[in-house]
């Protein structure tokens, strides 16, 4: 192989080598670019996240709220119940004690 030829072998294999790297190299860009898209969503999701975490949080507290009202009010209505109920029990002593015997 002559000079000429091994020096345009040299540049065709320059070139190509040139070539492919610039096309890896636009590759790599691309891939960063959709990476950096993703991140950037990824973010966005993260903050959508925290918002409705912070919302469940508030909505937990109320459910809390409402579910101690419930429990108070059932509470009271049962020793209001229990109250009467103790009341009937005596009234139906007294009663039994002054009906006549034999009925």
């Amino acid at each position: 192989m002559d000079k000429a030829a091994s020096a345009d072998l040299k540049q065709f294999i320059g070139v190509t080598v040139a070539r492919l790297l610039h096309k890896i190299d636009t590759r790599f860009e691309t891939v960063d670019r959709r990476l950096d898209g993703m991140d950037q969503r990824f973010d966005e999701m993260d903050r959508h996240l925290c918002k409705i975490d912070r919302r469940l949080d508030a909505v937990d507290e109320k459910i809390d709220d409402l579910s101690r009202s419930v429990a108070e009010a059932l509470d009271s209505v049962n020793e209001a119940t229990e109250s009467r109920l103790r009341g009937y029990g005596v009234r139906l002593d007294r009663l039994e004690a002054n009906a006549p015997s034999g009925v």
